[in-house]
């Protein structure tokens, strides 16, 4: 789908390897 173009990703925020409590917290709560 991807490689089609039907869906495209988006990335709204970068966080690095120190913060993957905080990055995985976000999705958990979806604060998007």
């Amino acid at each position: 789908m991807i490689e089609d173009e039907k869906i495209k990703p988006v990335v709204d925020k970068i966080y690095s390897m120190e913060q993957a409590v905080k990055a995985h917290q976000r999705v958990e709560t979806e604060q998007r």
